[in-house]
């Protein structure tokens, strides 16, 4: 009877353990599909309102898994990583997705159709996007020694973000005589950017989970 009790027990704990490891693969795969759409669409759409709503259903989306992690940290006694890791990697994760929405609202907004650069700064969160979902994937199979290639790659990515950055700011105040046409660009190359500090930021916390667990 107790045998069975105990069995039961857990029972319990693995399936809220592989909860949490399910639900960051299910949060990378998304944050990487949304990346890989704002990328392919956001200059090539002729409909900015469908670009946005779209980037709206990827955030809520989102959101809904964001909250599955809170539930399950606060139901489970016993968690795979230590709660501080799987909160703070969890609300990094929802910022980059919170960034890209509000850019993608933003845009709509403005009626942006300016290219290079944006779509120089979406490159390099998309490409950031997939090296953390390869990383969360190698963390969830516990194969931690793999994990740093990718940590390091989307570090790589940020500073080329930062690169974009600085030039598509020059080439905006030497070129555009719109003071209005220069904020809105401004701003959008700027929070771009933010997304990709944001993604090394994630990067940041899967190498120290890595060094906790190893």
């Amino acid at each position: 009877m107790v045998q069975d009790v105990n069995l039961g027990v857990s029972k319990v704990f693995t399936r809220r353990k592989n909860i949490f490891f399910e639900t960051f693969v299910l949060i990378a795969e998304n944050l990487a599909e949304a990346a890989r759409y704002f990328k392919n669409n956001v200059c090539a759409t002729n409909d900015l309102a469908e670009f946005a709503g779209k980037m709206k259903d990827f955030e809520g989306k989102g959101d809904e898994y964001t909250h599955t992690i809170f539930k399950a940290v606060n139901k489970t006694f016993v968690t795979p990583l230590e709660r501080e890791d799987i909160l703070s990697l969890t609300v990094k994760l929802d910022d980059i997705l919170d960034g890209l929405e509000e850019c993608a609202a933003l845009i709509e907004i403005y009626g942006l159709r300016e290219c290079f650069f944006i779509t120089a700064l979406t490159q390099m969160i998309d490409q950031a996007t997939l090296e953390i979902k390869q990383a969360i994937e190698l963390l969830v199979n516990k194969k931690f020694g793999s994990v740093p290639k990718h940590t390091h790659a989307v570090n790589k990515f940020e500073n080329e973000a930062d690169y974009f950055l600085r030039n598509g700011l020059k080439h905006l105040f030497q070129n555009s005589k719109d003071p209005i046409e220069i904020i809105k660009k401004k701003e959008i190359y700027e929070k771009l950017e933010d997304i990709t500090d944001v993604c090394e930021d994630v990067a940041n916390i899967l190498e120290s989970i890595i060094v906790r667990n190893s």
